[in-house]
């Protein structure tokens, strides 16, 4: 073989070594608040916010998933896209948009109907995206005593598609672990005084009717 063949399959080699090493690709999505943590605690009118970091070792120019919600009632207040892609930009067809925030997400908003969600999508025109924090969403929580219970947040693949789309140059990447975030509530400081006084209450009452019934005369 010529020293010039021999290099032409060197570098057709070098060629099929790293397309294969895109179509292997992988990442692991977590969905994060600022400390790197996968739960928090929220109270009536409180905000957060959180990330969508992805790790692995791809690339990805385009992406459409969507953030699921256990239940009504969180707002979302605002959301930026990491660089190198354009938040609000043309490419940016997430629903909602900036511009109709903030918008309150129940299960006729936005996107899947009697699903809790909203759609997040952007392409790249030039360069990649790594791994990092890919979108980071604010928060707002109702003021009103008639939510209550955990917030449950997911990354789930955007219907019809059943599996999540971060697109490559050589295809799809491969997810192979998928962590959500839990926001536990926490009631209002009244409202865990007037357990605590009603429990006290409660506690005193059995006490004095063992007293009464320990004084109570015994029968001959």
């Amino acid at each position: 073989m010529s020293v010039t063949n021999r290099k032409f399959a060197m570098l057709a080699f070098g060629l099929v070594i790293v397309c294969s090493s895109h179509a292997r690709a992988n990442y692991a999505v977590s969905v994060v608040d600022d400390a790197g943590n996968g739960s928090a605690f929220w109270t009536f009118g409180s905000t957060s916010r959180i990330n969508i970091v992805l790790s692995g070792n791809s690339v990805h120019i385009a992406n459409d998933f969507t953030i699921t919600v256990s239940n009504p009632g969180v707002i979302i207040t605002d959301f930026s896209w990491g660089d190198p892609f354009v938040t609000n930009g043309s490419d940016d067809v997430s629903v909602p948009q900036l511009d109709d925030l903030p918008v309150t997400l129940t299960a006729d908003t936005f996107y899947t109907n009697d699903v809790i969600d909203a759609r997040f999508s952007n392409f790249l025109g030039t360069g990649v995206f790594g791994e990092g924090t890919l979108l980071s969403i604010d928060l707002q929580f109702p003021s009103s005593s008639d939510y209550h219970g955990n917030f449950d947040f997911n990354v789930a693949a955007t219907p019809p598609d059943t599996n999540l789309r971060f697109l490559e140059d050589f295809g799809d990447t491969t997810i192979d672990d998928i962590r959500g975030f839990t926001f536990i509530h926490i009631p209002e400081p009244t409202s865990i005084i007037l357990f605590a006084i009603a429990g006290f209450t409660t506690l005193r009452r059995r006490r004095r009717n063992l007293k009464n019934i320990l004084q109570l005369p015994l029968k001959r």
